[in-house]
Order: C-alpha cells, then structure tokens, then sequence
C-alpha cells in the first residue's frame, strides 16, 4: 500500500461513525510506516511558499521599481531572470524536500544534504552580501533571514 492510497482509507474511514480514528494515531502510523518527517514537510512547505513570494515581489515590486530608474531592456531583463532563477530554485528544492521528507523519493548518503546545502549557501550569499556591502537593508531583510532560519532548523531536524 502506498503512503497516498494509505491516506485515502484512512481518511475515508475516519469519515464514519463506527471506525472513527484518532489524528494522531494516524500521524503516528504515517510516520512510523512511511517514514515521513513532518519537520522536513514543513521546511519543503515554506520554501514553496518563498519561492512564490519570491516571484510575485519581484515581478511586482521591484521591475516596476526599476523600469521607474532606467529603460534600459539589458538592466531590466537581467533582474527578471534572476528573481525567476532565485524562484524557481526555492522551488524545486522546497518540492524535493516535500517528497524526500514524505518518502516518496529517497535521498540517501550525501545526496541527503543537498537541499538544507543549498538553502544554506543562499542564506549565508545573503548575509555576507547584506553585512559586507548593504549595510543600510539590513533592518529591512531580517524578516526574511528569521524564515530562512527557521526554515534551515526544519530541514536539519528532518534528517
């Protein structure tokens, strides 16, 4: 039995009176039989819901922001392509995450800490840029730097 054919029973049969479930029984079972890791879930969960913050601000925020300083296509465009590239990489590693913590793919050895690697590498790019170079968004990006940290403890206590 699959872990999605298992959730379809159980949630059927929790629909009736007489075998009615406990949640967390099911939870219990889910984790115990399918090996899912709801901390890792919850980290793939998030970074999907970045990577769509991620491409609706800057598609709607900063290209208009910026086609205000210049018209310059080359300027424009560039910065299109990498909030799209930032997106869609959030993307695919939150949709990895999601299936390795659900167990529906496996990861095993090294390739385990790719996606928290990944998460990682684009956090740390963030801080040093922001405390090196841009000093003055700091106040301004901390919001995002407290959800990625979250986030980063998620995946690890998913491993």
């Amino acid at each position: 039995m699959t872990f999605w054919n298992y959730l379809f029973w159980s949630t059927l049969l929790t629909r009736f009176p007489p075998v009615k479930k406990i949640i967390i029984a099911d939870i219990i079972i889910l984790k115990k039989r399918f090996k899912i890791q709801p901390m890792g879930v919850a980290a793939g969960i998030l970074l999907i819901l970045i990577s769509i913050a991620h491409n609706l601000y800057g598609e709607r925020k900063q290209i208009p922001a910026l086609k205000q300083i210049t018209k310059d296509p080359v300027i424009i465009g560039s910065q299109r392509i990498m909030i799209f590239q930032g997106g869609f990489l959030l993307l695919g590693v939150g949709v990895i995450q999601v299936l390795n913590s659900s167990g529906l793919i496996v990861l095993t050895g090294v390739a385990r800490y790719i996606p928290v690697g990944i998460v990682l590498i684009n956090f740390c790019t963030a801080l040093f840029i922001t405390f090196l170079h841009h000093r003055e968004i700091f106040k301004i990006t901390i919001p995002q730097f407290i959800v990625f940290t979250v986030i980063i403890v998620f995946q690890l206590l998913g491993l």
